[in-house]
């Protein structure tokens, strides 16, 4: 009888102790699955593209690009590059200098 009492008591401590690990998990991959941008977010975005979502003109863009009003996500040589995700950043910006 005190061998079930005792394995009663160590699956207790191991169930216990799985739980832990299972919040601890859930905790990482809570905090894994907002770093993770999705393919869309992820998009990359030539100075065309950009113009036509902003709806002004490529050679504004350009302009504003000079300007320093918009800062590229990356740049080789004389291409520049946005994410989608740095796209809207600057979008919800904008709006919000507008208010």
């Amino acid at each position: 009888m005190s061998t079930i009492v005792r394995e009663l008591a160590r699956l207790k401590k191991a169930a216990s102790n799985l739980t832990k690990d299972l919040s601890l998990l859930e905790g990482i991959v809570q905090e894994g699955a907002k770093e993770v941008k999705t393919a869309e977010e992820q998009k990359i975005i030539l100075i065309g593209e950009m113009a036509e979502i902003l709806s002004v003109s490529v050679n504004t863009a350009r302009r504003w690009l000079h300007d320093g009003r918009l800062e590229p996500s990356y740049r080789k040589g004389r291409t520049y590059y946005w994410l989608r995700s740095d796209l809207d950043e600057i979008l919800r910006n904008s709006e919000g200098e507008k208010k």
